[in-house]
C-alpha cells in the first residue's frame, strides 16, 4: 500500500491509528512493514519513527515494533522519550526501549540500554545500565 497509508486497530479498550506512506505485507514472513516515516497514536502516547514492523497477530505476538522511534505527548505535542528501536505490546500496554533509550520529563530525564515503560501509568518500571540526570538544576 502507497501514498498516505492509515490502519485503524480497535479493541474494547483501546484505538490505535497508524499513518505512514508505504506499507508491505510480507506473506513469507507473516510480517508487516514500512521503512518510511510513520505516526503512531495510542489512547495515552504517540510514536513518530522510521521503520515499522508489525508481527503477524494470529500467532498472539501483538507486537509493533518501530525503528528510531520518539515517544509524544498527545496532549502536548512534548517529546517524552526515544530509542533505536521501541517494541509496543498491545496486551500488556507497555513500551520496550532499546539502545540510546530516553525517558524524560520535566524533572529528570532516564538514560540507559534498556528501558521498559508503562505509558498508563507515566511510570518506569525497569531500566538496564541507566544514568539518572535532575533536570531542574
Amino acid at each position: 500500500f502507497e501514498d498516505n497509508v492509515q490502519v485503524k486497530i480497535s479493541s474494547s479498550f483501546q484505538n490505535l491509528l497508524l499513518n505512514t506512506d508505504k506499507l508491505v505485507l510480507n506473506r513469507d514472513d507473516d510480517l508487516i512493514t514500512s521503512n518510511s516515516n510513520t505516526y503512531f497514536k495510542a489512547n495515552n502516547f504517540n510514536i513518530s519513527s522510521r521503520k515499522l514492523i508489525i508481527r503477524d497477530f494470529s500467532t498472539d505476538q501483538n507486537q509493533i515494533l518501530f525503528g528510531d522511534g520518539k515517544i509524544i505527548n498527545p496532549n502536548t505535542n512534548e517529546k517524552l522519550g526515544s530509542a533505536s528501536e521501541i517494541n509496543y505490546s498491545l496486551d500488556s500496554g507497555i513500551l520496550i526501549m532499546r539502545g540510546l533509550a530516553v525517558i524524560k520529563n520535566k524533572t529528570l530525564s532516564v538514560y540507559a540500554d534498556e528501558i521498559h515503560y508503562d505509558p498508563d501509568r507515566k511510570k518506569i518500571i525497569k531500566s538496564v545500565n541507566s544514568k539518572i540526570i535532575n533536570n531542574s538544576q
